[in-house]
């Protein structure tokens, strides 16, 4: 049994992108998607540190659990560069207790990315394993987004930070 959230819920206008081929192959359809700044309006520009959130507007058509969301961030030719699904929360597998509609919304903040355009993939999948899991349901390349970092310069596809500096004299002249 998954953990769900209450009162979690879209805010009162979500910019929704409509699905017209959501890959379903399961017992649960993506039929929207959303990637959204906190107030729900769609999201074009994101810089590091930016809260985003994914919205899922999924038709269960029957009781399930063990869900998994997730979104992964491509380039622009469709290479994966990042992504997380709900495995990675404590409690983070779903249930939908009944058959109907349902809003799921993900949080994350914007990485470090090299500056250029993105796509975001939304998928649907059931299991327990983050990587190991069978695919319900999908929107590739969905949603599109620019991707700046006007405070730092970002070495290579994405910046790994330093954490600390030492220097040790080991033989003075």
């Amino acid at each position: 049994a998954g953990h769900n959230r209450p009162g979690v819920q879209a805010p009162a206008e979500v910019d929704w992108v409509e699905l017209k081929d959501p890959h379903p192959t399961g017992p649960v359809t993506l039929e929207r998607v959303a990637l959204t700044d906190p107030s729900g309006r769609a999201v074009g520009v994101l810089k590091p540190g930016d809260p985003y959130s994914c919205f899922y507007m999924v038709h269960a058509r029957e009781p399930l659990d063990a869900l998994i969301f997730g979104v992964m961030v491509n380039d622009r030719l469709g290479t994966p560069i990042c992504g997380d699904n709900t495995v990675s929360l404590q409690d983070g597998l779903v249930s939908l207790p009944s058959p109907g509609r349902y809003v799921v919304r993900l949080e994350y903040r914007w990485p470090e990315l090299q500056p250029g355009d993105y796509t975001a993939t939304f998928g649907v999948g059931r299991g327990t394993h983050a990587l190991h899991h069978d695919v319900l349901s999908w929107a590739q390349n969905a949603v599109a987004i620019r991707a700046i970092s006007p405070a730092r310069p970002v070495h290579g596809v994405f910046n790994n930070p330093v954490r600390g500096l030492e220097v040790t004299p080991v033989e003075p002249d």
